[in-house]
């Protein structure tokens, strides 16, 4: 006769603990660190960006944050900004300006922060002073804080200088803008500025078979041609 097989009563097999990633014990890097992975990663920014009316190459804001973007996501950066000090100055008659004193908190992975301090100054004839010194002092915060670099350096002998852009030249592209030429407000202005700079008297070639005028003599029509013209569009 076979005997049944006895049932043991006892602890069941004890399971084994599954290895915890190493990535799980990496300690996340502090801002200092994460600041210093984001240089190294950064692209260069060059001077792409032009000012018409004085003539000068100049890194845009745009350029800044598409070199600075990708980078801080990649390391855990982020930046909270908080404006501690404002003072507004009107110049040239109605040019408002801002000056922001503007608290940068940079904040790593880790929840630590390193704090920063800049001025950021903006000039506009209506309302967006604040925004423009808003932009000013961010894009310097992250040129100065993270050290970005610039595309190539040119060396001294690789090229020849060439004479200064003509000045008129720089408030004749200021008037082709669509919101200034249309803009008697923004005329003035510039007639303000063409005083100022001497070339009011300079003279603007006309079309064919007209004889030049001088800047300010220009300008001073076009104000008084839209003028007439908001008069008309009140009368009717």
């Amino acid at each position: 006769m076979t005997a049944e097989p006895s049932i043991t009563q006892g602890k069941a097999p004890a399971r084994k603990a599954r290895p915890i990633p190493a990535s799980a014990h990496e300690q996340p890097l502090s801002v200092h660190q994460a600041i210093n992975a984001v240089m190294r990663d950064m692209d260069p920014v060059g001077k792409n960006g032009f000012n018409n009316f004085s003539s000068y190459k100049f890194r845009s804001i745009d350029d800044v944050i598409d070199a600075a973007n990708g980078a801080f996501v990649r390391h855990g950066l982020f930046i909270a900004p908080e404006v501690i000090d404002t003072r507004y100055e009107l110049r040239g008659g109605k040019n408002n300006t801002a000056i922001l004193t503007i608290r940068y908190r940079i904040f790593g992975p880790a929840g630590d922060h390193v704090e920063a301090v800049m001025v950021g100054e903006g000039s506009d004839v209506s309302d967006k002073a604040a925004n423009k010194a808003m932009t000013a002092g961010f894009k310097y915060l992250l040129t100065e804080v993270f050290m970005i670099p610039f595309a190539a350096s040119v060396d001294g002998d690789s090229d020849t200088p060439v004479g200064a852009p003509d000045p008129l030249s720089g408030f004749l592209a200021r008037m082709r803008d669509p919101h200034v030429w249309n803009d008697a407000k923004a005329l003035s202005l510039v007639a303000q500025d063409a005083e100022l700079a001497g070339v009011a008297g300079e003279p603007v070639p006309m079309k064919a078979g007209a004889d030049p005028l001088p800047l300010g003599h220009l300008i001073s029509a076009r104000r008084q041609q839209l003028n007439a013209q908001h008069q008309e569009q009140q009368a009717a």
